[in-house]
């Protein structure tokens, strides 16, 4: 009997992955992510399996020696907040896609947003004399990329443009021209190959300020050398007097880590867990691959803490910052030259240039937009039928990409009870259906609008409708 018993036990244990590889070679996300999980095996000693709904691949680990029945996964929790905050995590059905608008095609200033697009933010209380539409505020975003310079524009109500042409749908108004948001500071990063303004984020006046600020990163585009620089600073949200304030460092970390994206983060969250830390950057680049984070990072620093008095930073100081999250570089490669690291299924051709903080008052996530690189990382001059003619990194076919990030796994690394490097997203999100098919997919930029639960995606140089390519912009609802 007992032998019967264990022979019945090892065929049920050779059953399951031979099952799991059925489903895996039907979906080429799920082989992907499989190749990337076999390497981790050895780590954790456990088995992963995946599986696609309705547009989301999900991740499920079985540790060795456990076989788990195939019964539903419970809902998603997260560690508890303190009793009054306790959220649980988002999912891709909370988000309900509305529509999209176009920015202006026409010059204003000194630049444009043709070939533009990239940092972006919103002012929860721009517009002020716009029309009760439900979408009020105003957003910041950069330009063309060769300018580098910011304007403000209105949010018009998005259409959905699945229904009709991108030429038909609303277009956002400028409320201001373009400006340098960084007045001058961030020439000093050009060195003869360009410079970039990585991130954007609006916050109401801190600590003695008085009056809300832009702040935003600067960075040497080209920098494969790994120069350190300092990356951050800010502005007055006005953009008539910028009044530009910088360059500093976050910490000891080096601005290929942290000098990119910003983004706010919610009171509830900040003031718990990181000392009244507002803000979070991180930085994922193809330029200096050794040098920067091998998927997304996060670092949470506030200057005005760092500054009490309101009477300045000196240039190149560094603030006070608490690593969330963030994924070195590994000598390890793949057979393409991928570094093999914590972060499942890298690729040195993936995008992360944007993210958010979402939350609602039962919910909540950090969601990072981006896109996957789908074939096989190659380096060099393009390829026919590559999506651009440039040398560099290449991973064609791509899809664009939303990650989450659950905030009660940043909690315990700001309270060192876990090691951001190892902190992963629990899920990711393709959302192609809702936007505009495009062969190279930059989702470059991400806002959300706390009050209002509406979350703005950009997609550069989505809009080829007449002129240059200019990005459109993608609205979100999330459910309260």
């Amino acid at each position: 009997m007992k032998k019967i018993f264990l022979f019945l036990f090892l065929a049920l244990c050779l059953s399951i992955p031979l099952v799991a590889s059925s489903l895996i070679s039907q979906d080429p996300s799920a082989q992907k992510f499989a190749r990337s999980m076999d390497l981790l095996y050895a780590r954790t000693f456990g088995t992963f399996s995946s599986s696609t709904e309705n547009g989301v691949i999900k991740y499920i680990f079985t540790p060795a020696g456990k076989i788990s029945s195939p019964t539903p996964a419970p809902p998603p929790v997260t560690q508890p907040l303190p009793s009054n905050q306790v959220r649980r995590r988002l999912t891709q059905n909370d988000f309900t896609y509305i529509g999209a608008f176009r920015l202006p095609k026409e010059a204003n200033g000194a630049s444009r947003f043709g070939y533009g697009g990239g940092a972006l933010t919103i002012n929860p209380q721009g517009d002020s004399s716009g029309p009760n539409d439900g979408y009020p505020g105003s957003l910041y975003i950069l330009g063309h990329g060769h300018d580098q310079m910011v304007a403000e524009v209105n949010i018009p109500v998005p259409v959905d443009q699945r229904n009709t042409s991108v030429a038909s749908l609303n277009t956002a108004g400028f409320l201001h021209e373009f400006v340098d948001i960084t007045g001058g500071l961030a020439e000093q990063f050009d060195g003869g190959n360009g410079y970039r303004v990585d991130g954007l984020a609006y916050l109401t006046a801190q600590g003695s300020q008085s009056s809300a600020k832009i702040y935003w990163t600067a960075r040497t585009y080209y920098n494969v050398d790994g120069s350190s620089d300092p990356s951050h600073g800010m502005s007055d949200a006005d953009l008539s007097h910028p009044n530009a304030k910088g360059v500093w460092r976050l910490g000891d970390y080096t601005g290929m880590m942290t000098g990119g994206y910003i983004f706010p983060v919610p009171a509830y969250f900040a003031d718990t867990y990181l000392g009244g830390k507002k803000l979070i950057a991180g930085l994922f680049t193809h330029q200096g691959v050794s040098y920067t984070s091998q998927g997304p990072a996060m670092f949470a620093y506030a200057p005005w803490l760092d500054d009490p008095q309101n009477r300045g930073i000196a240039n190149n100081a560094k603030l006070a910052t608490i690593a969330l999250l963030y994924y070195p570089y590994t000598t390890n490669f793949t057979s393409h030259g991928d570094p093999i690291g914590n972060f499942p299924d890298h690729q040195v051709p993936d995008l992360w240039d944007a993210a958010a903080w979402v939350n609602t008052v039962s919910k909540h996530a950090v969601v990072v937009v981006g896109r996957r690189s789908m074939g096989e990382t190659y380096y060099g001059v393009a390829r026919p039928g590559d999506c651009t003619i440039d040398k560099g990194y290449h991973g064609e076919p791509y899809e664009p990409r939303i990650l989450f990030y659950d905030p009660a796994d940043l909690a315990l690394a700001a309270q060192n009870k876990k090691d951001p490097t190892t902190i992963l997203p629990y899920f990711e999100w393709n959302p192609a259906q809702f936007f505009v098919t495009d062969c190279n997919y930059e989702i470059t930029g991400v806002a959300y609008d706390e009050t209002n639960h509406l979350l703005y995606i950009l997609h550069t140089n989505a809009d080829r409708e007449g002129g240059e390519p200019t990005p459109l912009l993608y609205v979100f609802k999330v459910k309260q």
